[in-house]
């Protein structure tokens, strides 16, 4: 054993990821970034998610420099973010009534546990995108923009 990663057919990703029941395998690629928008425009990252099961959903995400980002994420569900390359400012808030403003700055190597019902609002510091792995376990029902997924969970 060489201790080398098997290169692996990109595009035979949905395959990939079903080879058991039991054992998901997935590569993040930043090569397969989606532009996401929500918020009516005033939330816009780019995406790839990576692992859809109702039990888990993560993804590969980049927030750039003059991307919009000036509405607060809400979470519906815990997830997870570690930081694998820039900077960047994190507002929140918390329940029930939101009254309260807290800030950090996260850059990479920093992990992050979002709690459930908090808000979050995002913002670059630099001129170089923030890359970021995130996971929610479980899926939400909701996740979105659905169209933008290509989901179909109820």
């Amino acid at each position: 054993m060489t201790g080398k990663c098997p290169a692996r057919d990109l595009g035979a990703r949905q395959a990939e990821n079903t080879l058991t029941l039991m054992l998901q395998i997935a590569r993040l690629d930043p090569h397969r970034l989606k532009r996401f928008e929500s918020h009516q425009g005033r939330y816009r990252a780019w995406e790839d998610m990576a692992l859809d099961d109702p039990a888990c959903a993560a993804g590969l995400a980049e927030l750039r420099p003059n991307d919009q980002t000036s509405a607060p994420w809400h979470y519906w569900n815990q997830e997870l973010f570690y930081v694998l390359q820039g900077e960047m400012e994190l507002e929140w808030s918390t329940p029930p009534m939101f009254n309260d403003h807290h800030k950090t700055v996260v850059c990479a190597g920093d992990l992050i546990l979002v709690r459930l019902g908090m808000n979050v609002k995002p913002r670059v510091l630099g001129s170089d995108p923030v890359r970021f792995v995130w996971v929610t376990m479980p899926r939400p029902r909701y996740f979105g923009n659905e169209s933008f997924w290509g989901a179909t969970n109820p």
